[in-house]
């Protein structure tokens, strides 16, 4: 073994030992001591994804969401083909409800693995909550085959679109299918809501009656006892007008 791979792998080893240390660390709860011995770690040569990623979870406990987003990137680099700091990144953003780099990030999962939903489900998903339900159409519709068309995700984001393209034939069509399918109690109030948009309080009151009648108590019964009080003021209203007709 030359003098330069022994040199090598004492840093290597370091670089490990370091890492082992950081761990710990963070189970003490010494995050920013933490922090610091995971770079040690990097610095040293132990530039593997995990160490990237751990370094990233300190950053995000330290209120450090720039230099976190930089560092999932570089776990990224370092393991292209793993998918766990894709992932975490994702939530990460989604929480932080940083829509613009969940966007950029959903391309680039797109583009390392195409043949997946998941990435381009993340962009259509930013471009809606950015209110570029135009373009999260497309999105959707370029890759509908990628797509489990009964999937959670899929559907209350189906519906988001179209409702924001003023298209409420087919918000009402996913929003159905999404109560339907998932017993969603809010999906029933919102495509209550989607109904009496149409002027149809019959639809509308069977969708309520899904929810009032289960027997719960909650913000969505609330939510659904005031659409209905509204929808029998707008029939008394229309009666009286009829009879003074």
């Amino acid at each position: 073994m030359t003098e330069n791979n022994h040199s090598e792998n004492e840093k290597l080893l370091l670089g490990a030992h370091f890492y082992q240390e950081g761990n710990r660390l963070v189970e003490e709860g010494r995050i920013e001591e933490a922090e610091e011995t995971f770079l040690l770690a990097i610095e040293s040569g132990f530039q593997e994804a995990k160490a990237y990623g751990s370094l990233a979870l300190t950053k995000i406990a330290l209120g450090k969401e720039e230099e976190a987003i930089a560092s999932f990137y570089q776990a990224m680099e370092a393991e292209p083909d793993f998918p766990l700091y894709y992932n975490l990144l994702v939530n990460f953003l989604e929480e932080g409800k940083k829509y613009e780099e969940l966007l950029s990030l959903g391309r680039l999962i797109s583009e390392r693995f195409p043949e997946v939903s998941y990435g381009f489900i993340k962009q259509a998903s930013a471009l809606a909550m950015l209110e570029r339900f135009g373009e999260a159409d497309e999105v959707l519709t370029a890759n509908e085959r990628r797509f489990n068309p009964e999937s959670l995700e899929y559907l209350m984001l189906k519906g988001k679109i179209a409702a924001g393209l003023k298209d409420t034939r087919k918000a009402i069509e996913a929003t159905k299918k999404l109560a339907e399918v998932y017993h969603l109690r809010e999906a029933y109030v919102s495509l209550a809501v989607l109904y009496c948009m149409e002027g149809a309080d019959a639809e509308a009151e069977h969708a309520l009656l899904m929810v009032l009648g289960d027997g719960k108590e909650d913000e969505v019964t609330l939510s659904a006892r005031t659409l209905q009080e509204a929808i029998l003021k707008r029939k008394e209203m229309t009666q009286g007008e009829d009879t003074h007709v």
